[in-house]
C-alpha cells in the first residue's frame, strides 16, 4: 500500500518522504521500528483503526514535531517515540486509557498513574507516581525538569541519552531508580539522590561526563555494574557502610577520581570496578572484604600503597597491572594464588614479601617491575608459573634451601640468596 508495508492490519515500516504522514484505516497495531529515521516526517496522523502502538515504533524520527494521540488507542509501547525532540504532545479527551495531564505536553497512563512519553515542555503532573521505561530517552532539547514529590518510582531509560539534561532534583519520595536511567546525561554536573534509594542499577550514571558531585544515600544497599563508569569528572565519593557488593566496572574510567571511602562492610570489588581511575591516590581495603575482581585496580597510576585485607584468598589477574606509582604491598597469609600478570608494571614496587600461604603464582605476575630488588617467598608448597618475573633484571630471590622457589630461581638464571 503506497509507502506502507502491512501485514494483516500490521504496519511493518513506512518509507516515503512525505512531511505529513496519515496512518491508512485498518491498520491496527504500529510495530516496532515503524517509522526509523524518517527525517522529513513532521507529523503523523493515526488511523481511527489503531489499537497499539509498539515500543520504539519511531525512532529517531528527528523532525517530528508533536505527538497526538487519539481516542481508540489501547496500548503504548515503552519509549514508543524514541529521540523524541518535540514540543507538543496530546491525547484526545475521549481516550479511556491515556491522557495528557490536561495540556502538560505527556502521555499518561491513567491506569497505572505513570508516564509513558514526555518532551522538552512537559510538566509532569501531580497525579503521577512512575516516569516509565524510556519515557525521555534520546530527548536531545531538554535542560532541565522538575520532579514533583509524587514520584516514587524512575524506571530504566528514563532519561537515557538526554545529552543536553542540565538539571534535575530527585525528591525523597523517590524510591527506586532503573538502570540505564541516566545514561549519557553528558552535562549533568552534580544530583543529590534520594534516602530512600537503596540501589544504584546497572549504568544508571554511565557517561554522565560532566558530573563532579553525586550525594549517595545513606542506606544506600548495591552498587551495580558500569553504574558510575565513563564519569570522567567525578572527584571523589563516599559510600555507605551497608553496601557489601560493588559492580563490575562501576566507577571505570573515572579518570578525576582523586579519593573513595569503601564501606566498613564491603566484602566484594567486581571486575574492573576502578579499571584506570588514573588519579586515584588514595582506597582503603576494608577488613570484611574478601574479594577483589580481575582489573579491579588496573591502571591506577595514582597509588601508592594497598594493604591486601586477611579475608582475601586470591589476588586476581591484572588486579594492580600498571599501577606504576605502587611502592609497597603488604599480601596476608589468607592469600592463596597471584594470578595472572597481578602486578605487571609496577615499575617502582621494590620488594615484596610471599608468604607460605601462596601455592600457585601465575604466568607473568611480576613482569616488567623494573625497580623490584627483592622477593621474599617462604614455605615450598608453591607452583611457579612461567615469566613471573620477566624483565625484572635486578631481582634477588630469598627463599629456603631445596625448595620450588630455589629452583626456580636457579632454571630462570635469578639471583637467589638462602634463608633459614
Amino acid at each position: 500500500m503506497g509507502n506502507f508495508k502491512i501485514v494483516k492490519s500490521e504496519l511493518l515500516y513506512y518509507e516515503g518522504d512525505e512531511t505529513v504522514v496519515d496512518v491508512p484505516e485498518g491498520v491496527k497495531n504500529i510495530l516496532k521500528n515503524s517509522f526509523v529515521k524518517c527525517n522529513k516526517v513532521v507529523k503523523i496522523n493515526f488511523a481511527n483503526t489503531v489499537k497499539s502502538i509498539e515500543e520504539r515504533a519511531i525512532y529517531n524520527c528527528r523532525e517530528l514535531k508533536s505527538v497526538n494521540i487519539p481516542e481508540n488507542i489501547e496500548n503504548i509501547g515503552m519509549g514508543m517515540t524514541y529521540g523524541f525532540n518535540g514540543e507538543t504532545i496530546t491525547v484526545n479527551s475521549d481516550n479511556k486509557r491515556y491522557s495528557d495531564g490536561e495540556g502538560k505536553n505527556c502521555i499518561i497512563d491513567k491506569k497505572e498513574r505513570k508516564l509513558v512519553l514526555g518532551c522538552k515542555t512537559s510538566i509532569i503532573p501531580l497525579t503521577v507516581n512512575i516516569i516509565g521505561n524510556s519515557s525521555f530517552r534520546g530527548c536531545h532539547t531538554i535542560r532541565s525538569i522538575v520532579i514533583p514529590s509524587t514520584i516514587e518510582r524512575i524506571e530504566d531509560y528514563a532519561f537515557c541519552g538526554c545529552e543536553n539534561l542540565e538539571k534535575i532534583t530527585i525528591p525523597e519520595s523517590v524510591k527506586y531508580i532503573g538502570k540505564n536511567a541516566f545514561w549519557g546525561c553528558k552535562l549533568l554536573k552534580s544530583i543529590n539522590i534520594s534516602n530512600a534509594v537503596k540501589e544504584i542499577r546497572e549504568g544508571t550514571f554511565s557517561y554522565c561526563s560532566n558530573l563532579e558531585y553525586i550525594n549517595l544515600p545513606d542506606g544506600l544497599e548495591s552498587i551495580e555494574k558500569e553504574a558510575f563508569s565513563y564519569c570522567s569528572s567525578l572527584k571523589r565519593i563516599n559510600i555507605s557502610d551497608k553496601v557489601r557488593e560493588i559492580g563490575e566496572r562501576a566507577f571505570e574510567l573515572c579518570g578525576a577520581m582523586e579519593e573513595v571511602r569503601l564501606p566498613e562492610n564491603l566484602e566484594i570489588i567486581g571486575e574492573g570496578a576502578f579499571y584506570s581511575c588514573i588519579n586515584l591516590k588514595k582506597i582503603n581495603m576494608p577488613i570484611a572484604l574478601k574479594i577483589i575482581g580481575k582489573q579491579a585496580f588496573y591502571n591506577n597510576a595514582g597509588i601508592s600503597r594497598v594493604r591486601i585485607p586477611s579475608n582475601v584468598t586470591e589476588i586476581t589477574e591484572e588486579v594492580f597491572l600498571g599501577c606504576s606509582n605502587l611502592k609497597k604491598v603488604i599480601i596476608p597469609k589468607s592469600v592463596k594464588q597471584i594470578g595472572d600478570r597481578a602486578f605487571s608494571g609496577c615499575y617502582k614496587l621494590k620488594e615484596i614479601d610471599i608468604p607460605s600461604g601462596v601455592n600457585r603464582i601465575e604466568n607473568n605476575a611480576f613482569a616488567f617491575c623494573s625497580g623490584m630488588k627483592k622477593v621474599t617467598i617462604t614455605g615450598n608448597a608453591i607452583v611457579m608459573c612461567n615469566n613471573i618475573f620477566l624483565h625484572c633484571d635486578n631481582l634477588v630471590i630469598y627463599c629456603e634451601n631445596k625448595t620450588v622457589a630455589q629452583e626456580y630461581a636457579k632454571n630462570n638464571k635469578i639471583k637467589y640468596r638462602i634463608i633459614n
